[in-house]
């Protein structure tokens, strides 16, 4: 299952620092398939590329988010945790039966696709507790990737030339 797309996105977190090999790990297409199983609906194809390819570990691409597990079961506790933040937030939308959440970060944003219809790289959506819901924010799930990669690389570097900028001390 895993996918030239998703092995050359893995070659690229690991060219950018933000993985090693060793931290890249997918989930077996067993186990791909028992999420998919579980959702009860198909999942996009571009997902379930990820999860085989780095759905167990990603190095630091998501770190301090939810969205890689140990254990695939657990990505189902994000659509919980989403209903979670909007209740707190007074229901500002609710997710329908098809929108499946595969990000959260902090309890107050969540990134999500609609699996109906089903499209191989779907556009993803996203919403923030301060800002509103922003739909088909990114028009697949790849670039979404690719643009979360993009501006971890970007923060690095500028936190790099601040600290070039302040005197070492002597």
């Amino acid at each position: 299952m895993n996918s030239n797309r998703m092995r050359l996105f893995a070659d690229r977190l690991i060219a950018t620092g933000f993985a090693s090999p060793a931290r890249i790990r997918g989930y077996s297409d067993k186990d791909v398939q028992d999420l998919e199983a579980s959702w009860g609906r198909p999942l996009p194809l571009a997902y379930k590329e990820f999860l085989a390819t780095m759905g167990a570990e990603a190095g630091d691409l998501f770190a301090g988010s939810d969205a890689i597990f140990a254990d695939y079961r657990d990505l189902l506790k994000l659509h919980v945790w989403a209903e979670g933040a909007l209740a707190r937030r007074g229901n500002p939308f609710q997710l329908a039966e098809d929108e499946y959440v595969f990000a959260m970060h902090g309890g107050h944003q969540f990134w999500f696709f609609r699996t109906h219809p089903l499209d191989d790289d779907p556009p993803v959506s996203w919403w923030h507790w301060h800002c509103s819901l922003n739909r088909d924010m990114y028009p697949t799930l790849s670039t979404f990737l690719n643009s979360h990669l993009d501006s971890l690389v970007k923060c690095r570097e500028q936190v790099e030339a601040i600290q070039r900028r302040i005197p070492k001390a002597e």
